[in-house]
């Protein structure tokens, strides 16, 4: 599956069309749909690139998970339709603990792993196992901007996300407010304060009327989350390249990986876990 940033263009795989000795033969039309996330769609054009094959270009504008269906019709296909199911994920930040260059150093593959379908599966491997790290830690651990929504009247309000690094926007009930009179984040916890130190309110009574955009994660991730998420990429790559496939579940791929951690190792992974 394809990961591309927001912002970038996917460029589609060909897309084939045979007569039934396996000869590739135009088709009469060629048509793509996009479906975004938010359930919109698009039609890119479609490129004849040669004799029966096809493809296309899609500038990304969501991020998300992006299914595509192309179908072809008439030419050689005659009567009979032919139609091709794929998807795509678009990243808005590709919040990744490990570059893919990092991962094939770490795979001892340096010059044996070149192919653009290799790195992209390798991206791919290194985003899950990135996720996985995150899901056993219960934390960011790479730099993201979130935005959540809160309900007021309470003194304090408990980001969910963390650890956060800063507070970029607060806006209550409509009112963007001003971090030098208006707020503060307690320092080194996850707690949003309304007014100041020497001068506390109560945040508005309301339902989900605050809104928060902050900055959460790690400004230099701790190594051993690193080396952790390097051992997770290694076994679900070294999974991917057997025969028959193994299931790729990144969640055991990090049971894995701590369980191949020195004692000095894991004793420094737990305690990212708070044990």
């Amino acid at each position: 599956m394809a990961i591309v940033d927001l912002g970038e263009t996917y460029s589609s795989p060909n897309y084939e069309v045979r007569d039934a000795s396996g000869v590739l033969q135009d088709a009469g039309t060629v048509t793509a749909v996009v479906t975004l996330p938010d359930a919109t769609t698009s039609s890119p054009t479609v490129t004849h690139a040669s004799t029966g094959t096809y493809n296309f270009d899609y500038l990304t504008t969501l991020a998300g998970r992006h299914e595509v269906v192309v179908t072809a019709t008439g030419g050689i296909l005659g009567t009979l339709t032919r139609k091709w199911a794929d998807v795509f994920d678009v990243d808005s930040e590709t919040p990744v603990l490990v570059s893919v260059d990092e991962a094939i150093a770490h795979l001892r593959a340096t010059g044996i792993i070149t192919t653009a379908a290799d790195r992209e599966q390798l991206r791919w491997l290194c985003s899950a196992a990135t996720d996985a790290v995150e899901r056993d830690i219960g934390r960011a651990i790479t730099r993201r901007t979130v935005t959540e929504l809160y309900d007021g009247g309470y003194c304090e309000l408990i980001m969910l996300t963390t650890p956060i690094i800063s507070v970029t926007t607060v806006v209550e009930s409509g009112t963007t407010l001003s971090p030098s009179t208006d707020f503060f984040l307690a320092s080194n916890t996850s707690l949003l304060y309304r007014g100041t130190t020497i001068a506390p309110r109560i945040w508005m009574n309301g339902r989900q009327n605050i809104s928060v955009t902050y900055v959460a994660g790690y400004i230099d991730p701790p190594r051993i989350a690193r080396k952790v998420c390097l051992n997770g990429v290694q076994r679900m790559w070294q999974q991917s390249q057997q025969q028959p496939h193994a299931a790729l579940d990144p969640d055991l791929a990090v049971v894995v990986a701590i369980a191949n951690l020195t004692p000095l190792e894991m004793s420094a992974y737990y305690t990212l876990r708070g044990i």
